[in-house]
């Protein structure tokens, strides 16, 4: 503020503010990053189940 007449204390106070809630926000993201694996893991478990032919088909009905 001493070099930059433009500057007022809002200004600091603001760009302050905005690097402590990105670093919150930084630590808080990377705590769910071992639930972000564990859901892939899920996800394609659950696509392999869908992906496996049925042996029932409901589509076609047979003719006497």
């Amino acid at each position: 503020m001493l070099n930059d007449s433009t500057l007022t204390g809002e200004d600091v106070f603001v760009a302050i503010f905005a690097m402590f809630f990105g670093a919150y926000a930084a630590g808080q993201a990377s705590t769910f990053g071992p639930d972000v694996g564990k859901a892939t893991q899920a996800a394609v478990k659950i696509f392999k189940i869908t992906d496996l032919p049925s042996e029932i088909n409901a589509v076609d009905i047979p003719e006497d």
